[in-house]
């Protein structure tokens, strides 16, 4: 194929996946900040450490075992059987293990385990629900199916919604919202069994079975080590402050990583299987790369910087706060959430580029920092601000690096940057007239869309065919 054809394949291949990704993710944002408001209305802040806890079981499960071991049938795009029935074993294990480990916690933990047995109970149904469900919808993904995946997720995102509005007025909401969450990944797994089912596998012969085990552990390790060291902040604030300061402040997290959290999957999800493929090729990689990178910039750095600017309306909407916490940690968070964002878009890219090993070494060193740096804060007795600020900081190194070792990939490295460059410096104007908008005497609401008016003609000033492209649903 000659570079025109290979620039085509790829960019067809990516925009069918993108729209189908976006439709879904804006309609489970929708649902998810519907969510926010009723938690924020019907628990208070030590219910709503309760409820983290659960969350944190949720995410790691996520976080290990979607995809988990059965990343290499993305990555490498082979299958059979044996090799099905090898990351099938390996996972399950992996997950009695971690549900174990749990358990153990929470023995430790007697007092939550007595008072909130029910919850605790749910959270590791639904780790295990993850660790085996993920297979189905692994495929899926190895298919470009994504399609029959926003379905599912859509359809189970409803049911969640649906038993939460209908049973959280007669019962302890505590509950309700944990099973409704249960339900909601149930119903997304049957959909996607379904889905694999009905469609069929084929065997497609490939990479030797060690080679497929060796990625896939690597890649969970790379998981694992990933969300210890992203969670280590709520480790300190549990440990120093308890349950009443870790309500507030996870839902602080769940606003400000909102953006990160529905957006990274759409360009992750879309991206990843079809840069796999194209890894060998150099300019359909370099091209990839750039375009991803520069339409992930404007969506979600974009809304980030309009988050930032109506904080204290977009909490004040969203959450009762009397004493001002979630707002507190918001503004910290939130910038960090914003950097993680694009890290965690770069990791992605290494990964699919086949760096599993490479990332695993540097999440390790990161980790060992991360922990360092909490002992120092707990034994110094250093103030929450503290600990927030200086964690910006160091996820801007994080991402520096990152994007360094990403560089050495691509074999037309300024023409993916320099695009990013000049959306940085256009942003900053944005920012300025952000700023301008908060100073002048107007309604919340108004402010919020005029700063949304604002970037919106900035970026279509400067990116007009990038715009346009987005507009379309078209990611390159």
């Amino acid at each position: 194929m000659t570079y025109a054809e290979h620039i085509e394949a790829s960019t067809f291949a990516l925009n069918r996946v993108f729209r189908w990704q976006l439709l879904s993710s804006a309609y489970l944002t929708a649902l998810q900040l519907a969510g926010y408001f009723l938690i924020g209305r019907f628990l208070g802040y030590k219910e709503m450490g309760v409820y983290a806890i659960f969350q944190v079981v949720f995410r790691m499960a996520v976080s290990l075992f979607e995809p988990g071991m059965f990343v290499s049938l993305i990555q490498k795009h082979s299958y059979s059987e044996a090799l099905m029935r090898q990351l099938q074993r390996r996972q399950t294990l992996l997950a009695l293990g971690v549900a174990a480990g749990w358990m153990a916690f929470f023995a430790v933990e007697r007092e939550y385990l007595t008072a909130h047995f029910p919850v605790v109970a749910m959270s590791m149904v639904l780790l295990l629900l993850i660790a085996r469900g993920s297979r189905d919808a692994a495929l899926l993904t190895r298919a470009l199916r994504q399609r029959e995946l926003g379905i599912a997720q859509m359809t189970g995102a409803s049911f969640e919604f649906a038993l939460l509005v209908s049973l959280i007025w007669h019962f302890d909401p505590l509950l309700v919202f944990p099973a409704a969450f249960l339900v909601r990944f149930a119903v997304f797994y049957f959909l996607c069994a379904y889905f694999v089912r009905k469609q069929g596998v084929q065997d497609s012969p490939g990479e030797p079975l060690e080679e497929h085990l060796s990625f896939a552990r690597y890649q969970v390790s790379n998981q694992g080590i990933s969300f210890v060291q992203g969670n280590f902040d709520t480790v300190l604030v549990a440990s120093v402050f308890g349950l009443a300061a870790l309500g507030p402040y996870n839902y602080a997290s769940e606003l400000s990583y909102l953006l990160f959290s529905k957006i990274n999957p759409i360009f992750n999800k879309a991206v990843f299987p079809v840069l796999s493929r194209y890894r060998y090729d150099g300019a359909a990689r370099s091209h990839i790369v750039g375009e991803a990178l520069l339409s992930h910039a404007i969506v979600c750095l974009g809304l980030y910087a309009l988050l930032y600017a109506n904080l204290d309306f977009v909490v004040a909407m969203i959450f009762r706060d009397p004493g001002g916490y979630i707002l507190e940690f918001s503004r910290y968070i939130c910038i960090m959430a914003m950097i993680r964002s694009v890290n965690n878009l770069l990791f992605s890219k290494l990964l699919a580029l086949g760096e599993s090993r490479k990332l695993l070494q540097w999440n390790i060193a990161v980790l060992i920092f991360n922990y360092a740096f909490i002992a120092v804060i707990y034994f110094t007795g250093s103030p929450m601000t503290t600990f927030l600020w200086l964690n910006c900081w160091v996820s801007l190194v994080v991402l520096l690096y990152t994007a360094y070792k990403l560089s050495a990939h691509l074999d037309h490295a300024a023409a993916v940057w320099k695009p990013l460059l000049r959306f940085l410096a256009v942003s900053c104007a944005g920012g300025a007239a952000l700023w301008g908008l908060n100073c002048v005497a107007m309604p919340a609401v108004v402010t919020l869309i005029l700063g949304g008016l604002v970037l919106l003609g900035l970026y279509t000033l400067f990116f007009r065919s990038k715009m346009m492209r987005l507009i379309r649903m078209q990611i390159v």
